[in-house]
């Protein structure tokens, strides 16, 4: 009968030293959840990177193929006209 209680008791502690390790370890439960924080936070990162870079491309190509887009690029961000347009100034 004692060896059967050692047996469990024994058991019980080696079963609760696991469960302690797994929990507070170097690479146990809370690492876990942190690192999964950080994998989200960086895929929200990565899609709006991917946005950004589909957006940019998207000028690229408009760059490239319209020549209306180089002039409206030209006009509003570079400030410049063709002689004779009448410039308006909005305050």
């Amino acid at each position: 009968m004692e060896k059967r209680v050692l047996g469990r008791v024994l058991l019980c502690g080696v079963a609760m030293f696991f469960l302690v390790v797994f929990a507070f370890g170097p690479n146990g439960l809370g690492t876990i959840l942190s690192l999964k924080r950080s994998n989200r936070q960086l895929q929200i990162n990565l899609n709006a990177l991917k946005t950004k870079n589909k957006q940019l491309a998207f000028e690229i190509s408009s760059w490239e193929r319209y020549s209306f887009y180089k002039e409206q690029l030209a006009r509003e961000q570079l400030q410049l006209s063709y002689s004779g347009d009448i410039i308006y100034y909005v305050v």
